[in-house]
């Protein structure tokens, strides 16, 4: 702020010679003229002084055989006095400024921190629905209320935040564990078939035990616990963990269409200003080139909304491909494994493994063994009729 305050007011860099030039560096401190940057030389000394306070100088080195030279000048003032003639250059920076000033009242980045299982794009359009939206204005924005509607109009956050620096507006929060609510009677049942391995059951009548046999849709744990004397309805909470299987069926074809690189890959680069977008490349792309990477900077600040935008495209073309049988196992392999990581299976075992080869292609039939918890809430319903 105080390099900000020098630059529009004005400073010079002074040298100063003669008898004792220290007498004078004295003097400015007894009559508070601030002086930076002060260094010592052979027969001189040198330091940086505001316009203001240079005038003072001349005062006060009556009597004192010091020689004063001027060895550069810096700031706002000169700048404008260097082109006093070129009124459209002083106007424009002018605008500049004042647009800048006027542009940072708004809001033009969103940034989302917390969620784990609820999407950037519903959060979004959850604030947008309170009003919060890229180019709102910030004075309209009371964060502390917004963040109570916020948490009234969804039972998917167990806290939320929203905080404002410079234009960006942050929306911190944390998800509730489950969006069930607690106090409705629920049972647990099997959302798998397998054999029960383990179980950690802490609220409800649990009907099964270890080595039992269970059916996908099976009640594992009630929520209706009977005595003697009445009937309980609760929430059923634990955990449930069966010996699994699952059978994975992969396809591939001998003869297949492939997407090749043709050429070089091409940099586009666009500016964003204020959340318009710029491109800074003529022509257009076409449908044949793929997007292979995308990456921003902010050019000044994250809190200035100026970013520069770079992709890098590929031109590519479809292309009739026909695969060795050795190279199509591979490709089937990596497909299960990709499948089985997509069903978020860390640890298996493959039980049985069977390879076909058709006329225009390979089947690869595996089955696998796996632990999972298999414990899934199911709401007990009550007929109102009855």
């Amino acid at each position: 702020m105080l390099l900000l305050y020098r630059f529009f007011s004005g400073f010079l860099k002074i040298k100063i010679m003669g008898d004792f030039p220290e007498r004078l560096i004295n003097k400015c401190v007894k009559n508070n003229i601030v002086l930076w940057n002060i260094k010592y030389l052979k027969n001189a000394i040198v330091f940086k002084v505001s316009i203001k306070d240079f005038k003072k100088i001349f005062r006060i080195r009556k009597g004192l055989k010091i020689k004063i030279e001027i060895l550069k000048k810096y700031g706002f003032p000169f700048i404008i006095r260097r082109y006093k003639n070129r009124y459209g250059i002083i106007v424009g920076v002018i605008i500049f400024i004042l647009f800048i000033y006027f542009m940072s009242g708004f809001v033009w980045n969103i940034e989302i921190n917390g969620n784990k299982t609820v999407s950037e794009t519903q959060i979004l359009r959850e604030c947008e629905s309170l009003g919060i939206k890229i180019g709102v204005k910030k004075s309209k924005l009371n964060t502390k209320i917004l963040a109570e509607k916020f948490l009234i109009d969804s039972d998917k956050f167990a806290w939320a935040a929203f905080n404002i620096e410079g234009c960006v507006l942050s929306v911190d929060i944390t998800e509730t564990k489950n969006n069930i609510d607690v106090n409705v009677p629920s049972n647990i049942k099997a959302i798998r078939e397998g054999i029960i391995t383990k179980i950690d059951v802490t609220a409800g009548n649990c009907i099964v035990k270890v080595g039992d046999k269970v059916n996908k849709g099976d009640i594992l744990v009630s929520g209706i616990i009977e005595n003697s004397f009445s009937t309980e309805f609760v929430h059923s909470i634990g955990d449930i963990f069966a010996t699994t299987g699952r059978e994975y069926i992969i396809e591939e074809k001998f003869n297949q269409k492939i997407v090749k690189k043709i050429n070089k890959p091409m940099n586009r680069s666009a500016i964003s200003f204020f959340g318009i977008r710029c491109p800074i490349y003529l022509g257009k792309i076409e449908k044949n080139f793929i997007k292979k990477n995308y990456h921003k900077d902010y050019l000044l600040s994250e809190k200035i909304p100026i970013l520069l935008f770079k992709k890098v495209f590929i031109e590519t073309e479809k292309q009739n491909f026909v695969f060795a049988k050795e190279d199509l196992i591979k490709k089937a392999q990596k497909k299960l494994k990709d499948k089985i990581k997509a069903d978020k299976i860390e640890e298996y075992e493959i039980i049985e493994s069977n390879l076909e080869e058709t006329k225009d292609g390979i089947i690869l039939s595996t089955s696998i063994k796996t632990q999972e918890n298999i414990a899934c809430q199911d709401i007990l319903l009550f007929d109102s009729a009855k």
